[in-house]
Parts: C-alpha cells; sequence; structure tokens
C-alpha cells in the first residue's frame, strides 16, 4: 500500500496535494494529514489594553499589531479547515490569491488547468484528515456507570469504585483547556505552558481515541482508508459534508459507550454550582493539578471498562 503521511501547515499540504497534476492524489492508495492546531482564543490582544511601557510604545503598538496578526491567522485557518474537513478542496478565488497560498502555476494559471472535479473525487476517497486542538474532545474522560458482579448499575454491594473522581476531572480537564486557550500569541513558553501542554498532548492519546487509532491502523498497513470509516468518526476527524453517493450516514460513535453497549452517563452535578467548584481549584498548585490529571490517565487505562470512547 502506498501511504503519504503529512504533518504539516495546511497550506503547504494544499499545494503538495496539487502540484505536478496532483500526482500525490493519483499515485497513493491513503493520504493522511495530521493537523495540531495550537490556535489560542482570539482576541487575547486586544486594542483596548494600554501600549506596554518601554520605549518602543511610543513608536510601535505591540497589542494592535498581535490582535491584527490573530485576525489574519484566524481567516486563514477557518477557510483550510473548512476544505480539509469536508474534504473538498477549493479552486482560488483569483491568480493574487493563488500566488499568496504558493498554489503550483497550473492552478494558478499558467500551463495545464487543474480538473478540480477529479482532484476532489480523489480526496473524498482517500485523504484522512485530523485536527487536533485544545478544544479537541476525545480527551480522556470517564464514564460514570458503575460494574456490578457482571453488569452495569450502581445499587449492588458487589460494585467496583470509580477509578476517578468524575466531577474533578471534569473540571481539570475544563481549567486546563481554559488556560491553554489563554496563551498569547509569543516567541517562548513558560514553564507551566509547556507542562500544561505536554498535559494535554498526554491526555488525548489513549486507546479509545478514534481519530488517532484510525491514523495508527493506516500507518502500519492494517487497513486502507474509505469512506465508511465516518460511520464511528469523533469530532477531530469527522465529515462534516456527505459522503460520495449523497447520504451522511447515521453516526455510530457515542461517548461513553463500554463494550457496544449504549450507556448513559450520569449527568449529577457536584453539590457547590459546578463553575463555583471548578472555580475552587484553580487555587490549587500546578503541579498538584498536572499530577491529578496524569494519575487520572493512569487510572483510567488500567481500568478500560471505564474509559469513556
Amino acid at each position: 500500500m502506498r501511504l503519504l503521511n503529512f504533518v504539516a501547515n495546511q497550506v503547504g499540504i494544499k499545494r503538495a496535494l496539487l502540484e505536478d497534476q496532483h500526482r500525490i492524489l493519483r499515485d497513493c492508495d491513503s493520504i493522511v494529514v495530521l493537523s495540531v492546531d495550537a490556535f489560542g482564543r482570539q482576541g487575547r490582544h486586544e486594542d483596548s489594553q494600554p501600549v506596554r511601557s518601554s520605549p518602543s510604545g511610543w513608536f510601535f503598538d505591540h497589542n494592535s499589531a498581535l490582535a491584527s496578526f490573530d485576525a489574519l491567522l484566524a481567516a486563514n485557518r477557518a477557510r483550510l479547515l473548512g476544505e480539509f474537513k469536508s474534504r473538498v478542496l477549493m479552486p482560488p478565488g483569483s491568480e493574487e490569491l493563488c500566488r499568496k497560498d504558493g498554489l503550483p502555476d497550473e492552478v494558478c494559471g499558467g500551463g495545464v488547468r487543474a480538473d478540480w472535479n477529479e482532484i476532489n473525487q480523489l480526496v473524498k476517497k482517500k485523504l484522512f484528515f485530523v485536527h487536533l486542538n485544545f478544544q479537541s474532545p476525545e480527551i480522556v474522560s470517564q464514564t460514570n456507570v458503575i460494574f456490578c458482579g457482571g453488569s452495569y448499575g450502581d445499587k449492588n454491594s458487589d460494585c467496583e469504585v470509580l477509578p476517578v473522581d468524575g466531577a474533578r476531572l471534569t473540571c481539570e480537564t475544563r481549567n486546563l483547556r481554559m488556560r491553554l486557550e489563554s496563551i498569547p500569541t509569543a516567541f517562548g513558553l513558560s514553564r507551566e505552558e509547556s507542562s500544561d501542554i505536554r498535559t494535554f498532548a498526554s491526555l488525548i492519546n489513549h486507546p479509545k481515541n478514534i481519530c488517532l487509532q484510525h491514523i495508527y491502523q493506516l500507518v502500519h498497513g492494517e487497513i486502507t482508508h474509505d469512506a465508511s470509516f465516518y460511520q464511528d468518526a469523533s469530532a477531530s476527524c469527522d465529515e462534516t459534508s456527505p459522503v460520495e453517493d449523497g447520504r451522511v450516514p447515521a453516526r455510530k460513535h457515542i461517548r461513553g459507550r463500554i463494550f457496544g453497549d449504549v450507556i448513559l452517563k450520569d449527568n449529577s452535578k457536584p453539590i457547590k454550582p459546578f463553575s463555583e467548584y471548578c472555580t475552587s481549584l484553580e487555587n490549587e498548585a500546578g503541579e498538584e493539578r498536572v499530577r491529578f490529571l496524569k494519575d487520572a490517565k493512569a487510572r483510567l487505562l488500567a481500568s478500560p471498562r471505564y474509559l469513556s470512547d
């Protein structure tokens, strides 16, 4: 099987797929594109913030420049993500935009014109796109259903104890996402920011992450990618447009399912209002919060029936 694996920005990938009369699309059986997106919450650099007190601040407004940069990144990011997640590559709106995206001459107007119908038929058939970001829902989580002597329930005396404090796990992961989203556009990371990123990467890499498991199977030649995969896809690798026959397949994947059984989660909340409970955890030391999340993953992997997929 001829497999091409990409870990790069979408602009470079789009160019690679289109150049040389889309040779890669024609020659490869499967194409894997993994987009690791650390884009934070837009608006971190607000124009209303005072200019930093420094001599350069009299001549250059850092916040305005960074806010403009964030806005430009957000617009370009949304456009390209839309193409890859829907698996429909769009022709450039003009030759000028085509050149700015660095697309090959045959696409921008020189030489043989691109056959977009053929290109997108091949993209639909062969491209597997995974978009990992700080809001990816496949992070380690725990089902709230308890296993009791061969069945599921919570009333028998022989029920197993859940391996992790589910309310705290929910809060700690929410707080982790909020901290990651608040990392500003900069050329360096603090020790705490680096620790949070490593922790998130660990939490999203687990056996029930359907997107990453599919990549593993493709790279090791165990399967060939086709549209039937999207019946079980989760958000980071989900099909957002109809498949080739014009129908959107019924999605079988349900978070909280254990070994094929559909199990509803317990939606009970802590005694305190949930947001207040989560806020109270922020007072703990960063090392303790990270230690809890790493320990939670280890406990859930040791008790796989409680690891939500």
